[in-house]
């Protein structure tokens, strides 16, 4: 039956005559026995939702600027403005659950009756049927939140298990969440710590949302509870309704007599002010989490410099990671050496957090410490060491000893990154989605590829992809493996020789084999440094396949297209370029001959033929190239 609003604010209805003293203006009667005056008070609908406006505004206005929160588990906003809107929104509910209920009791009760459910058990329906309405008018903004968080978090240990996944492989022999998960303290400290980390910070968040739902909606529903309970004993829908009107008039006749409407009064209090208590809440566990925790994690710094090399391996300095505690402000830059340290420092304030076994480095350790994080910076700058070997390094005692105690000497660190540079090409990795929108192809055409070659040269082919699209493209993990260790130990001169073996090729021809412009422009650049510096030029130009500015994307825009037409290319460009490092060998008296073996594979037939083709190239054509790659090396020069 529809609600209706006189001018007085109250609904029409029946069953009560009107003005009768005591219980004020506005009851008209209809049937006997029966009513329909409306729930709901247009007069206190007014007055609360003038006092939430008032108190979420007050709330608006005494709000941390630098706070924000998730509102409804949408999108972040300022934290005054989430307490503004959830105020408002406890009112809402409140008042629609009010109209809403007993048309769901009137509504479970009609369809009980048609499908022969009968008393007592129809009152129980119903008023299970009217509880989860009300839950979810009242509780439905705040479960968002709960939901969205775990799902973010899982998605978030999925990102972090594979940026992780060439350490995991290493240490639990597979890179999933399981695996993150699995790692103990004897296995590694730095990821160890990080996900003890992450476990509070998750924790906080979690508690925070269930603890907003339960102030928000848990009181609100508690006001319903007389109702669910005269439900589940039987009461229609209209006994109900005539129960609660009475009530109704009973406040508005205390009211007129001065005593007040204690009722109502309670109901709005909890409406107007648990968005604010929720928000304050809230605000201090999340100030009690950022006074336990450290500013970031020695993990969260590798990452940090590991993308920070990526992109400009010759930087001067490097910034630490953003602050949990501010997480608007740029962290703080240090030269390389410095930076290393700050992690082996970092590392053992971490476990020192979590464990009583390990203690902070000691202001004595000091000139120890930088003397072995020298050699260590000099193998990053230097590209003979990834920056995610630092996590073995650090995290397992290999540098800091004793639990913080004793540092290794640099001869010791010396050895260790010797070991660590044999197996640098098993540090590959990188996410399938970014990698494939700075590729010349589809994942369909290296699928395609890949089927298309086998042995040596699929070998070569594959060792310049990352382990997760490599994957991704269907290549066993025991495969993957399998690939390195074949192709590592040449891994650097197969690049020198493929860039070569591009680099004499024309401008119209590399066009035609799939580059831009500025790509050639860019391999044109890499070959006078090769022929500069030889292979060590490799090492500063990011030769890995999980890099997004590697010298493997020039080689894979042109060989993935051109492998599918004939897959004795990638065999002929390396035959080509290894007659380019032989010439530039003998030109530069032998200098450079240990720095590049002949690295070749054996093409098909057609391959071959192509080869001799190109060792048959006119002379005039091979002298007009180098006299090109002459000016282009006296440019670079200037």
């Amino acid at each position: 039956m529809a609600n209706r609003f006189d001018n007085n604010g109250y609904g029409s209805g029946y069953g009560y005559n009107t003005q009768q003293p005591g219980y004020g203006n506005g009851y008209k009667a209809q049937q006997p026995g029966y009513g329909d005056e409306s729930l709901i008070d247009k007069k206190q609908l007014n007055r609360y939702a003038d006092d939430a406006f008032k108190k979420g505004a007050n709330a608006l206005k005494n709000a941390d600027p630098n706070k924000t929160e998730k509102m409804f588990g949408l999108f972040e906003a300022d934290a005054g403005l989430v307490a503004y809107i959830s105020t408002i929104y406890n009112v809402a509910s409140d008042y629609a659950a009010k109209f809403l209920a007993p048309q769901t009791q009137r509504i479970t009760e009609s369809l009980g009756k048609k499908v022969g459910i009968r008393k007592p058990v129809l009152g129980k329906v119903s008023a299970l049927t009217t509880f989860g309405v009300t839950v979810g008018l009242k509780a439905g903004g705040y479960v968002g939140p709960i939901i969205e968080s775990i799902s973010a978090q899982r998605k978030e240990r999925i990102s972090l298990a594979r940026s992780l996944a060439p350490v995991l492989d290493e240490l639990k022999g597979r890179h999933s969440i399981g695996a993150l998960y699995g790692v103990k303290e004897a296995d590694n400290e730095v990821i160890y710590a990080h996900r003890k980390r992450l476990s509070k910070i998750d924790h906080n968040t979690n508690f925070n949302n269930v603890l907003d739902m339960a102030i928000n909606a848990g009181p609100n529903m508690l006001m319903d509870v007389r109702m669910l309970n005269g439900m589940w004993k039987g009461k229609s829908s209209d006994v109900l309704r005539r129960e609660e009107l009475q009530r109704q008039r009973e406040r508005e006749d205390r009211s007129a007599h001065g005593e007040g409407e204690w009722g109502h009064l309670g109901r709005g209090l909890l409406n107007t002010t648990s968005g604010q208590l929720s928000s304050y809440v809230k605000k201090s566990n999340e100030n009690k989490l950022a006074r336990q925790l450290q500013p970031y994690s020695a993990l969260e710094m590798i990452l940090e410099l590991d993308k920070q090399i990526e992109s400009n391996p010759k930087a001067s300095s490097f910034e630490v990671p953003k602050s949990y505690q501010s997480p608007k402000k740029r962290g703080d830059s240090y030269p390389l050496e410095e930076y290393v340290m700050r992690i082996f420092i970092q590392h053992q304030q971490d476990m020192a957090d979590i464990s009583p076994d390990h203690t902070e480095i000691r202001e004595a350790l000091k000139e120890d410490l930088a003397a072995a994080a020298k050699p260590v910076a000099d193998a990053l700058r230097k590209g003979e060491l990834n920056p995610l070997g630092l996590i073995r390094l650090v995290g397992e005692g290999k540098i800091i000893r004793n639990h913080g105690r004793s540092i290794a000497h640099p001869d010791e660190v010396n050895v260790l990154l010797d070991k660590n540079n044999e197996k640098r090409a098993s540090y590959v990795h990188a996410d399938p989605e970014e990698y494939y929108k700075n590729a010349a192809f589809t994942r369909d055409d290296l699928k395609a590829a890949l089927k298309s070659l086998d042995g040596e040269e699929r070998d070569i082919f594959a060792s310049m992809l990352p382990d997760s699209v490599l994957e991704e493209a269907g290549m066993s993990t025991p495969d993957i493996k399998q690939m390195r260790a074949a192709t590592l130990k040449n891994y650097q001169d197969t690049m020198m020789q493929a860039m070569l073996g591009l680099n004499s090729k024309s401008d119209q021809e590399l066009q035609h084999d799939g580059l831009s412009k500025h790509e050639i422009s860019h391999l044109r650049e890499i070959s006078t440094q090769l022929q500069h510096k030889g292979v060590d030029a490799l090492k500063e130009l990011n030769a890995d396949a999980a890099s997004e500015h590697g010298v493997e994307h020039l080689m894979l825009n042109c060989a993935v297209p051109r492998v599918l037409a004939d897959k004795s290319y990638l065999g002929t460009v390396l035959e080509q370029g290894a007659l380019e490092s032989k010439d530039l060998s003998n030109k530069t008296g032998g200098s450079r001959s240990s720095a590049m073996p002949d690295v070749r594979v054996k093409p098909s037939r057609k391959g071959f033929e192509q080869a001799d083709n190109a060792q048959e190239t006119s002379h005039s054509q091979r002298e007009q190239r180098r006299a090109e790659a002459a000016k282009r090396e006296h440019s670079f020069r200037d």
